[in-house]
């Protein structure tokens, strides 16, 4: 049996205590793990956090080792970036991958986060574009 994970680490600068009470206070509003006690029964269209997450004099590092939710910490940057930073962007990238070499199970992904829109970037997506792009063309 293989195993599959979704790992990602990244960071968002924290640049003032505002910043930093902010973030503070909504992590920790926040439900953990859809797939542990602390969030099964939370409704899905509510924000979360699922992954780890840690605040320090960097800012806020969010990671996952085996499995996380990417969409979760890019809905908690928009909303960051909607209070402190309305001109700026944010992105993250992830690696889905498996214990056993198996055809088709790696990928990963990003995503480009602004207050008022998220851009995601999906291999799978990308190829089958090209591809019905080259079926067109013949």
């Amino acid at each position: 049996m293989a195993n599959n994970y979704l790992q990602f680490s990244a960071i968002l600068k924290l640049n003032s205590i505002q910043e930093r009470e902010w973030a503070t206070r909504e992590l920790e509003l926040l439900p953990g793990d859809s797939y542990g006690d602390d969030g099964d029964d939370y409704p899905e269209d509510k924000p979360k956090m699922r992954c780890e997450h840690t605040i320090d004099q960097e800012g806020i590092w969010f990671r996952a080792g085996e499995y996380g939710e990417p969409e979760d910490v890019a809905n908690f940057v928009q909303r960051f970036l909607k209070e402190f930073r309305y001109k700026t962007g944010w992105h993250m990238t992830w690696a889905c991958t498996c214990s056993k070499l198996r055809v088709d199970e790696f990928t990963g992904g990003g995503v480009f986060v602004t207050a008022r829109k998220q851009k995601w970037f999906i291999p799978y997506d990308l190829i089958n574009k090209e591809v019905e792009r080259l079926g067109k063309a013949r």
